[in-house]
C-alpha cells in the first residue's frame, strides 16, 4: 500500500483517476494482496497477465516501439532520481528532477565565479540530497578556452538530455565565444531499485537539514560576492561619499563578514540587507557615472524626458 500511495503522489493522481492496475509479480498472486490493492483503487486489479511475465512484455513492447517506429502504443519511462551539477560551496543545482517522462531536456545558464577565469568543471551528480557529498557523482567534463573577463561576464548554458534509454548527455557552451563540450553518461547505470528507494527517503529525513545547509551556502556566496562587487566600487568612487557614507559601509561589512563565519541564517540575511541599505549611496555614484559615460558626459539627470 505504501508503493502505491508513492506512486500515486509521485505521478499527482488519485485512485479514482486510474483506469486500470496491473499486478506485476509472484507476489500479487496472494489473494489478500490483490483484495487490498482492489480496495484502495475501487476496482478489481487486472490479472489476466502472468504476473512473472509483465516485466518482459512490457520490456519487448517498449523494444518494438524504439526500433520500428510505430507510434499507435507509447509506453512513459521516468527519471529515477534527480540530475544535476555541481555550483559554487558544494550546492547541487537539478535540472533534471526524479520522475520527469524520458525522453527530457533541461538547459540553464550560468556565469563563472573569478575575475579571468578561462575553463569551467562540470560536475554531474544525481540523487535527491542537496549537497554533492550527499548525491552520486556521475561524471565530469571541463570547458576551456573561455576568453579572459570580469566574474559573472561569462554566460554558460549547461544543457541535460536523457533519451529513450536512459543515456544522459551533458553540454556546456560559452555564449560570447562559442566555446563548447560534452559529455555522455547512463544515469541509471549501477542502480538498484532498494538504492534507489534508499536514496529518496534519505532525502525526505533530512529536508529540512539539507534546505538549511543549501540556504546557508547560497547566503554566504552572495554576501561574500557583495563585498568583492563593493571593494571594486570603493577603488573607483571612495572619494565622492561622505564620511559617514564610508563609514556606514565600513561598520556593515564588518558585521556581513561576522555573519558570513556563524552559521545562522536569520543573522546572515539581515546582515545582507543591511549592507545592501549601508551600500546604495556607492551603488547609485557607480551607476550614474555608468550612465554618464554611456550618454556621452551627459549626467542622468539632466536629461529631459520629453526628448527620449
Amino acid at each position: 500500500m505504501d508503493r502505491c500511495k508513492a506512486a500515486l503522489r509521485d505521478a499527482h493522481l488519485t485512485p479514482a483517476q486510474v483506469d486500470e492496475v496491473v499486478l506485476v509479480g509472484g507476489s500479487t498472486r496472494i489473494p489478500f494482496v490483490r483484495k487490498r490493492v482492489g480496495e484502495f483503487f475501487g476496482k478489481t486489479p487486472h490479472t489476466g497477465l502472468n504476473p512473472d511475465e509483465v516485466v518482459a512484455l512490457g520490456a519487448a513492447v517498449q523494444a518494438d516501439i524504439l526500433t520500428s517506429g510505430r507510434r499507435d502504443m507509447l509506453l512513459l519511462d521516468v527519471v529515477p532520481l534527480s540530475l544535476g551539477i555541481e555550483t559554487l560551496g558544494g550546492v547541487v543545482d537539478k535540472l533534471i528532477h526524479r520522475n520527469a517522462t524520458v525522453p527530457a531536456r533541461a538547459t540553464t545558464r550560468y556565469t563563472t565565479g573569478a575575475d579571468n577565469q578561462t575553463a569551467i568543471l562540470v560536475n554531474i551528480y544525481q540523487g535527491e540530497r542537496e549537497l554533492t557529498k550527499d548525491c552520486r557523482f556521475l561524471g565530469t567534463f571541463k570547458l576551456s578556452g573561455i576568453p579572459p573577463m570580469p566574474a559573472q561576464f561569462a554566460q554558460v548554458d549547461v544543457t541535460f538530455i536523457v533519451d529513450h534509454n536512459g543515456i544522459l548527455t551533458v553540454s556546456a557552451k560559452e555564449q560570447r565565444s562559442g566555446t563548447q563540450a560534452q559529455v555522455t553518461v547512463q544515469a541509471a547505470h549501477g542502480l538498484t531499485t532498494e538504492e534507489v528507494d534508499r536514496l529518496v527517503n534519505e532525502s525526505i529525513e533530512n529536508a529540512q537539514d539539507d534546505f538549511t545547509t543549501r540556504r546557508l551556502i547560497e547566503l554566504r556566496n552572495k554576501a561574500e560576492n557583495d563585498l568583492r562587487h563593493t571593494q571594486k566600487a570603493l577603488a573607483q568612487a571612495a572619494d565622492r561619499l561622505t564620511p559617514d557614507q564610508r563609514a556606514a559601509i565600513a561598520s556593515a561589512s564588518e558585521t556581513l563578514r561576522s555573519a558570513i563565519a556563524g552559521s545562522e541564517l536569520n543573522v546572515l540575511q539581515r546582515s545582507i540587507d543591511e549592507f545592501g541599505a549601508a551600500t546604495n549611496p556607492l551603488a547609485t555614484l557607480v551607476m550614474n557615472e555608468v550612465l554618464r559615460q554611456s550618454l556621452g558626459g551627459t549626467d542622468a539627470s539632466d536629461l529631459n524626458p520629453d526628448k527620449l
